[in-house]
């Protein structure tokens, strides 16, 4: 699986913009990678692209914004992919394994987009309402799981889209804090994911 991050940046090479604004992305992408949203300065952005201060306010009216108008692309992109591939799998033992394994590889291949995204969390940045959409609307996640509901029949039907999600992530998150950020290996790897497909499965069908 390819870098988020290198991959959109060789996006917005590609994209029909201002060169000036093209610059500001670009380098912002590597310093929020690099020192997340409060160790960024506009300064530096501004060095890094070799444009002036007034460039980045000229396209963006905050860091905040800068970053929302990053991630967010990311983010959409990312949520699309991910669900475009649901309609592959035919029962739900078939889906929860691929989902297990597909965000784990994931975040094997982004772990630099992952630590911006968990950093602004920390941090307590409210990028709310930049975020909002990529959760609730339209070809949204909760959307996309709440016709998970209508494919598969053996989920609870009293489970709202948030509940489900947060059944499907609690488990593999604990398992992603444990490897990559506090790098601990599981004994047996194999056996953990196995339990957490049986959690999964559990909390969805309440068996």
């Amino acid at each position: 699986m390819n870098d988020s991050l290198s991959i959109y940046k060789r996006q917005i090479m590609k994209e029909e913009m201002p060169p000036g604004k093209k610059k500001v992305l670009k380098a912002a992408l590597e310093l929020f990678a690099r020192n997340g949203l409060h160790g960024t300065t506009t300064a530096q952005i501004a060095e890094n692209a070799g444009v002036s201060e007034g460039t980045i306010y000229k396209y963006f009216s905050s860091k905040e914004d800068l970053l929302a108008k990053l991630l967010v692309p990311i983010l959409t992109e990312i949520r699309d992919k991910f669900f475009s591939q649901f309609k592959n799998f035919d029962s739900l033992e078939e889906l929860i394994y691929f989902g297990i394994n597909d965000r784990l590889d994931f975040v094997e291949a982004n772990l630099d987009f992952i630590k911006i995204v968990f950093r602004e969390i920390l941090d307590g940045h409210d990028l709310r309402p930049y975020y909002k959409g990529v959760l609730i609307g339209k070809k949204s996640v909760t959307e996309n799981l709440n016709n998970l509901k209508k494919r598969f029949p053996e989920i609870r039907s009293d489970l709202t889209s948030f509940q489900i999600m947060r059944i499907f992530i609690g488990p593999l998150l604990v398992f992603i804090v444990q490897e990559k950020m506090l790098l601990i290996p599981a004994t047996n790897k194999e056996s953990d994911l196995k339990l957490i497909e049986r959690q999964i499965m559990a909390g969805l069908t309440g068996k």
